[in-house]
C-alpha cells in the first residue's frame, strides 16, 4: 500500500548535473520524506527565471522505497541520489531534454523566456517569415531546449501579411507590444511571470491544518 496517498504540493528540484535549471511538479510524497529526496518549496520570487514546470522532454529521475507502511516514492533532486540510495531508496532513472527532431521541412524554434529556451517545431512555409520580429530563432547546437511546459509558456500573437493571410504562433515576451502596435492581436498573455506562478503554485496549495 503507498503511504503517499495524499493532496499534492508543488515543490522544485534540480533534475540533472551540469542543467541550471530547476524542474517544478506536485509531489504526493509523503511529508517525512520530501527533504531526503531534496524536494523543496518553490520560492516565486527567486525561482520563476529558472523553474520549469512539466515540459514533454525529458522527466527527472524518480526514488521508491519499501517500508512497514508501505511505499514512498516521488522525483528526487540530483544531489540526493548517492546518499538515497545509500539509505535504501531505489532509483529509477530519467533522462534530460531531448531536443526532437523536425520532419520533413519543419523546424525547430527557440523562444528566449525568463532565460528557459522554450521550444516548439514550427512550420517552414514562408508565411511564417512575417513572424521573425516575434523573437523566434533558430537553436544552436549547443542550447538545451524545453518543450511544451506549463511554465513558462510564451504569449501567443496573431499577425496577418499583406495577402490577408492569418497565421498565429508563440511570441517573446518583450516583442509583444511592438508585434500588437504592427498590427498583431494578442491572442493569449502566455504564463511566464512571477505572477502566473504564483497563481498556479500559491492558489492550488492544500490549505494550512
Amino acid at each position: 500500500m503507498p503511504v503517499n496517498r495524499r493532496k499534492p504540493e508543488w515543490k522544485k528540484i534540480k533534475p540533472f548535473t551540469g542543467i541550471d535549471v530547476l524542474y517544478g511538479f506536485e509531489s504526493r510524497t509523503a511529508s517525512g520524506d520530501q527533504a531526503e529526496l531534496g524536494q523543496a518549496n518553490i520560492d516565486i520570487a527567486a525561482d520563476f527565471n529558472k523553474l520549469v514546470i512539466y515540459p514533454n522532454n525529458c522527466r527527472p529521475h524518480t526514488a521508491t522505497k519499501k517500508g512497514t507502511a508501505g511505499s514512498s516514492s516521488g522525483y528526487i533532486d540530483e544531489s540526493k541520489i548517492s546518499t538515497a540510495q545509500q539509505a535504501g531508496w531505489k532509483i529509477k532513472w530519467g533522462y534530460p531534454p531531448r531536443r526532437r527532431r523536425a520532419k520533413g521541412t519543419n523546424k525547430n524554434i527557440k523562444i528566449d523566456v525568463n532565460t528557459i529556451n522554450y521550444a516548439y517545431i514550427r512550420a517552414s512555409d514562408p508565411l511564417y517569415d512575417q513572424l521573425a520580429n516575434c523573437g523566434h530563432e533558430t537553436p544552436d547546437s549547443n542550447d538545451i531546449l524545453w518543450y511544451g511546459c506549463q511554465f513558462p509558456r510564451p504569449p501567443k500573437v496573431s499577425v496577418i501579411d499583406a495577402q490577408g493571410r492569418s497565421v498565429s504562433s508563440f511570441c517573446q515576451p518583450s516583442k509583444v507590444d511592438e508585434v500588437v502596435s504592427a498590427g498583431g492581436t494578442l491572442i493569449h498573455p502566455g504564463n511566464y511571470t512571477q505572477t502566473h506562478l504564483a497563481n498556479m503554485v500559491i492558489s492550488a496549495a492544500p490549505a494550512a491544518p
